[in-house]
C-alpha cells in the first residue's frame, strides 16, 4: 500500500522522474491516481519533495574546518569534514569507507532529500484535491517520521485565513512542539509549510487530525489513520520471537561516544549500541511492550520456520497477534447541513451540529462495498484496478461486476479525476485451512485497525456471524479479556 514503505523507498522527488506522465513543470498529470491503493499509481514519494540546496557546495582548494558540512553537485549528497584542511581537486562521491577529495577526508551524511519541498507542485496538486479520510500513515516501530504539512488554503472560501496543524491523537510524543495542539505548538498559516518529527516508539493503532477548530475541521475530513507496526515483524521466520524481544533487556556494559567517530560506518555502529537503552523496558511497569513471562508456542509458532516474516499487531513474543491481512477502518460521522453552511459563507452554529451519516473510511452503504466503476474492457488502455478482472489479472477476462470495491473519484482543480475516497471497507479473509469434510475456510486472520473520531454521535461496529477478538487498544496489548 502506498506510503507504508521505509523512508529510503518513500523519498522520491516529484518531477520528470516521478512517473505517471508528470513533467515537473507544474502541469501535474498524476492527480487522477494519487490516493489509489493499487499498482496503477507508481509514484511513491512526497508531493513537492525536492533536493535542499541551502548548504554551500563543495569547492576545490577551499579551507574547511573539522565538522564542516557541504553538498556535492555531481552526485547530490551531504558530506561532513572529519579533519581540517585545504580541499583537493576531486569532488567526493562515495557513500561509504574512507572518502577523500585528494586532501580532506569526508564522511557521507545522506542525500539532499531532507524534507525540503517546492510550493508549486503542492499548490497544483493540493487545491481541491482532498481525501476522506485523510491520507493513511503507516510506519514501523523505531522509524523516524518527517511529515511536512502545507496549508494551501480553500479555493471555495478565499475569505477565510484558517490555520492547520497535525495532532497525533493518543500517540506518545516526547515534545509538545510537534504535537499540533496550538496552545503549545505551531499552527501553519495559508501558504506556509512545517515539518513535524516523530519517533515511533510503540506499536499500535492511532489516528491523527487537525487541532484547529476540531469539530469544524473534522467535518471537512481532516482526520486520518496512523498505525505503527512492531519491531517483531523484522524477526526472521526461523528465529524465536521471545528471544529477539528479550535481547533488548540485556544491559549494555559500555556505550561508545558517537560524536568521536571519524567515519560514517563507525558512527552508525556507535549509535546502534544505544538501541537497547531506548527500547528496554527494565522495571518500568508502564512499558507498552513488556516481555512475556515465558515462551509460548501459539498458532504462528515462531520456532517452526513455517510462518512468513512480519504480520504481527504487537510485540507479543509468542506469535499470538499474527494476522494474514490488515485493513484500516476509520469510523466517522457527517452532518451535511453544517458542511453546506460552512461552504456557502454562512455563520456556523456548532450547537445545531448533529451527525446524520455514519461513515466507514469516508463512505456510507452501498459505497462501502463498491464505489468504483470499471472502465470499458475493450479500451486499448485496460482499467488498472485488479478487482475489475477475473483473478486480478489486468487486461485478462473482465469481471462480471462493473461496480467493484475500489477508490471513489471526483474531479479536482485541474479537471482530472482524483481518488477522493480511496479505501473501501470490504474485508477479504484468506482461507488458511479448508475443512476436509465441509470445505469451509477456517484459520485465516484479518487485523482490523479501527479508529473512531465523531463529533456529536457515538458509533459502534459489529461483525455478524464472524467472531472478533480485541487484541489491543492504541498502544496497549490486551492479553486477558474473557469477553473480548
Amino acid at each position: 500500500m502506498p506510503g507504508t514503505q521505509i523512508n529510503g523507498v518513500f523519498n522520491t522527488t516529484f518531477g520528470a522522474n516521478g512517473g505517471s506522465g508528470d513533467t515537473g513543470t507544474g502541469n501535474a498529470l498524476t492527480n487522477n491516481l494519487i490516493g489509489k491503493p493499487d499498482a496503477s499509481f507508481t509514484f511513491n514519494g512526497a508531493i513537492g519533495l525536492t533536493n535542499d540546496y541551502s548548504l554551500d557546495p563543495w569547492v576545490g582548494g577551499a579551507a574547511y574546518p573539522i565538522g564542516a558540512y557541504v553538498r556535492t553537485q555531481g552526485t547530490p549528497g551531504i558530506y561532513m569534514a572529519t579533519a581540517a584542511g585545504i580541499s583537493g581537486a576531486t569532488e567526493p562521491t562515495a557513500t561509504s569507507g574512507t572518502i577523500t577529495d585528494g586532501s580532506v577526508q569526508w564522511a557521507y551524511q545522506g542525500t539532499l532529500l531532507d524534507g525540503h519541498v517546492d510550493a508549486r507542485p503542492i499548490m497544483d496538486v493540493g487545491v481541491m484535491n482532498a481525501n476522506q479520510p485523510a491520507p493513511l500513515i503507516a510506519i514501523d516501530e523505531d522509524d523516524e517520521l518527517f511529515l511536512t504539512l502545507t496549508n494551501v488554503g480553500m479555493i471555495m472560501r478565499p475569505d477565510l485565513f484558517e490555520q492547520h496543524t497535525v495532532h497525533f491523537h493518543g500517540y506518545p510524543n516526547a515534545s509538545a512542539f510537534y504535537d499540533g495542539v496550538p496552545d503549545a505548538s505551531i499552527a501553519i498559516a495559508i501558504g506556509g509549510s512545517f515539518s513535524y518529527y516523530y519517533l515511533a516508539p510503540d506499536a499500535g493503532t492511532y489516528f491523527w487530525h487537525c487541532h484547529i477548530s476540531p469539530p469544524e475541521h473534522l467535518q471537512m475530513g481532516m482526520v486520518g489513520q496512523l498505525y505503527v507496526r512492531p519491531r517483531q515483524n523484522r524477526v526472521a521466520p526461523t528465529n524465536s520471537l521471545w528471544s529477539a524481544l528479550n535481547q533488548w533487556e540485556t544491559p549494555t556494559p559500555s556505550l561508545p561516544d558517537p560524536t568521536a567517530a571519524t567515519t560514517a560506518a563507525d558512527q552508525l555502529k556507535a549509535w546502534a549500541a544505544y538501541e537497547p537503552v531506548r527500547k528496554r523496558c527494565g522495571g518500568d511497569i508502564l512499558c507498552s511492550a513488556p516481555i512475556p513471562a515465558s515462551h509460548v508456542t501459539g498458532r504462528a509458532a515462531d520456532t517452526s520456520g513455517t510462518k512468513p516474516i512480519g504480520n504481527y499487531a504487537y510485540n507479543d513474543g509468542d506469535g499470538s497477534t499474527y494476522y494474514d491481512v490488515e485493513y484500516p477502518i476509520q469510523i466517522h460521522g457527517f452532518d451535511p447541513n453544517f458542511h453546506f453552511v460552512g461552504m456557502t459563507f454562512n455563520p456556523e452554529s456548532f450547537n445545531d451540529m448533529k451527525d446524520k451519516y455514519f461513515l466507514l473510511n469516508g463512505r456510507s452503504y452501498p459505497d462501502t462495498v463498491g464505489g468504483y466503476s470499471c472502465g470499458d474492457p475493450s479500451h486499448p488502455n485496460p482499467d488498472p484496478l485488479p478487482a475489475c478482472w477475473v483473478g486480478g489479472v489486468v487486461g485478462g477476462t473482465p469481471a462480471a461486476a462493473t461496480v467493484v470495491p475500489g477508490p471513489m473519484e471526483t474531479a479536482s482543480s485541474d479537471g482530472t479525476n482524483h481518488a477522493s475516497q480511496p479505501l473501501p471497507t470490504v474485508i477479504n479473509i484468506p482461507c488458511a485451512a479448508p475443512d476436509a469434510t465441509t470445505g469451509a475456510c477456517t484459520g485465516g486472520r484479518a487485523l482490523l485497525r479501527i479508529s473512531d473520531l465523531d463529533v456529536s454521535e457515538y458509533q459502534t461496529l459489529a461483525s455478524l456471524g464472524i467472531p472478533m477478538k480485541v487484541v489491543g487498544s492504541a498502544v496497549s496489548r490486551i492479553t486477558s479479556c474473557p469477553t473480548c
